[in-house]
Protein backbone atom coordinates (compact mmCIF):
# COMPACT_ATOMS: atom_id res chain seq x y z
CA UNK A 1 0.00 0.00 0.00
CA UNK A 2 1.11 3.47 -0.61
CA UNK A 3 1.90 6.00 2.37
CA UNK A 4 -0.27 8.94 1.90
CA UNK A 5 1.48 11.75 0.18
CA UNK A 6 3.98 8.70 -1.37
CA UNK A 7 4.65 9.67 -4.90
CA UNK A 8 3.06 6.86 -7.14
CA UNK A 9 4.29 5.85 -10.42
CA UNK A 10 2.71 5.91 -14.26
CA UNK A 11 3.07 1.98 -13.76
CA UNK A 12 1.02 1.81 -10.33
CA UNK A 13 -1.71 3.08 -11.91
CA UNK A 14 -1.80 1.47 -14.97
CA UNK A 15 -1.19 -1.44 -13.33
CA UNK A 16 -5.48 -0.88 -12.02
CA UNK A 17 -6.20 -0.97 -15.71
CA UNK A 18 -8.11 -3.83 -17.16
CA UNK A 19 -6.29 -4.45 -20.95
CA UNK A 20 -9.43 -5.41 -23.27
CA UNK A 21 -7.95 -5.54 -26.80
CA UNK A 22 -5.62 -1.96 -27.36
CA UNK A 23 -7.62 -0.09 -24.52
CA UNK A 24 -6.50 0.19 -20.94
CA UNK A 25 -9.81 0.39 -18.64
CA UNK A 26 -9.27 1.88 -15.59
CA UNK A 27 -11.29 0.22 -12.78
CA UNK A 28 -10.78 3.35 -10.51
CA UNK A 29 -12.83 5.94 -9.41
CA UNK A 30 -14.59 7.77 -11.92
CA UNK A 31 -15.47 11.32 -12.61
CA UNK A 32 -19.06 12.56 -13.10
CA UNK A 33 -17.89 13.47 -16.49
CA UNK A 34 -16.64 9.22 -17.14
CA UNK A 35 -12.96 10.34 -16.48
CA UNK A 36 -10.50 8.55 -14.24
CA UNK A 37 -9.72 10.36 -11.73
CA UNK A 38 -7.44 9.44 -8.86
CA UNK A 39 -5.95 11.26 -5.40
CA UNK A 40 -2.24 11.66 -7.01
CA UNK A 41 -1.12 14.85 -4.23
CA UNK A 42 -1.89 12.70 -1.53
CA UNK A 43 -3.81 15.95 -0.24
CA UNK A 44 -7.50 15.27 -1.14
CA UNK A 45 -7.69 16.25 -4.34
CA UNK A 46 -8.48 14.21 -7.41
CA UNK A 47 -6.85 14.67 -10.85
CA UNK A 48 -8.16 13.63 -14.10
CA UNK A 49 -5.80 10.31 -14.32
CA UNK A 50 -5.76 10.63 -18.79
CA UNK A 51 -4.07 14.03 -18.45
CA UNK A 52 -1.89 13.45 -15.86
CA UNK A 53 -0.46 10.18 -17.85
CA UNK A 54 -0.14 12.06 -20.78
CA UNK A 55 1.70 14.62 -18.95
CA UNK A 56 4.23 12.21 -17.31
CA UNK A 57 4.78 10.50 -21.12
CA UNK A 58 4.75 13.23 -23.57
CA UNK A 59 5.14 16.27 -21.33
CA UNK A 60 2.97 19.12 -20.45
CA UNK A 61 -0.38 20.09 -22.11
CA UNK A 62 -0.07 22.84 -24.14
CA UNK A 63 -2.48 26.15 -23.01
CA UNK A 64 -5.80 25.90 -25.30
CA UNK A 65 -5.10 22.40 -25.93
CA UNK A 66 -6.85 19.29 -24.58
CA UNK A 67 -6.31 15.37 -24.06
CA UNK A 68 -8.23 13.48 -26.58
CA UNK A 69 -8.74 9.51 -26.21
CA UNK A 70 -8.38 8.44 -29.66
CA UNK A 71 -10.23 5.28 -29.10
CA UNK A 72 -13.52 7.34 -27.92
CA UNK A 73 -13.39 5.36 -24.80
CA UNK A 74 -13.04 8.22 -21.71
CA UNK A 75 -11.68 5.09 -19.44
CA UNK A 76 -8.98 4.32 -21.58
CA UNK A 77 -5.29 5.36 -19.85
CA UNK A 78 -3.25 3.70 -23.07
CA UNK A 79 -0.54 6.36 -23.83
CA UNK A 80 -0.79 5.53 -26.87
CA UNK A 81 -4.68 6.28 -27.64
CA UNK A 82 -4.00 9.32 -25.98
CA UNK A 83 -3.53 12.53 -27.59
CA UNK A 84 -2.97 16.22 -27.34
CA UNK A 85 -5.36 18.77 -29.70
CA UNK A 86 -7.54 21.62 -29.55
CA UNK A 87 -10.84 21.85 -27.74
CA UNK A 88 -12.51 22.77 -31.21
CA UNK A 89 -10.79 19.60 -32.95
CA UNK A 90 -12.13 17.90 -30.02
CA UNK A 91 -15.57 19.13 -30.59
CA UNK A 92 -15.53 18.58 -33.94
CA UNK A 93 -14.10 14.82 -33.63
CA UNK A 94 -17.29 13.85 -31.85
CA UNK A 95 -20.19 16.68 -31.35
CA UNK A 96 -22.03 15.06 -28.54
CA UNK A 97 -19.61 15.27 -25.79
CA UNK A 98 -17.45 17.64 -24.69
CA UNK A 99 -17.52 21.02 -23.04
CA UNK A 100 -19.78 22.28 -25.55
CA UNK A 101 -22.75 19.72 -25.05
CA UNK A 102 -21.59 20.04 -21.05
CA UNK A 103 -22.10 24.35 -21.57
CA UNK A 104 -25.57 23.96 -23.44
CA UNK A 105 -26.92 21.88 -20.28
CA UNK A 106 -25.89 24.04 -18.08
CA UNK A 107 -26.84 27.43 -19.41
CA UNK A 108 -30.37 26.05 -20.92
CA UNK A 109 -32.66 28.52 -19.52
CA UNK A 110 -36.18 27.50 -17.73
CA UNK A 111 -39.20 29.23 -19.25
Amino acid sequence: MIKRGAKRTIASYLNQCKKTGTCWIWQGAISGFGYPVANISGRGSFTYLHRWIYEQVYGPIQEGFVVDHMCNNPKCLNPNHLQSITRAANIARNPMSGWRGYHKRRTKRAD
